[in-house]
C-alpha cells in the first residue's frame, strides 16, 4: 500500500478519477505524463499500468498502479 502526501498532484488526479470528474482513460494519462515529468532522470523507460479495482463497497475504489 503507498499512500500519498494530501497535496501530490497523483491524489488529486486519482480522487478526480473516483469521483467521476474526469474519465479514468483521461486521469490515466494524466498520471502517466505526470510521473515522466517528476522522474526523468530517475526512471527507466517502460510502461505506467493503471487499474481501477471493485470491492463490495460501492462508496470504496483501489487503484493499482504499476511500473
Amino acid at each position: 500500500m503507498f499512500m500519498f502526501k494530501s497535496l501530490s498532484v497523483s491524489r488529486r488526479e486519482l480522487e478526480a478519477i473516483a469521483n467521476g470528474d474526469i474519465d479514468f482513460e483521461t486521469g490515466a494519462q494524466g498520471l502517466a505524463r505526470n510521473f515522466n515529468t517528476a522522474h526523468v532522470s530517475g526512471s527507466a523507460d517502460g510502461v505506467l499500468c493503471m487499474f481501477e479495482l471493485a470491492v463490495d463497497d460501492p462508496s470504496v475504489v483501489i487503484f493499482s498502479l504499476i511500473k
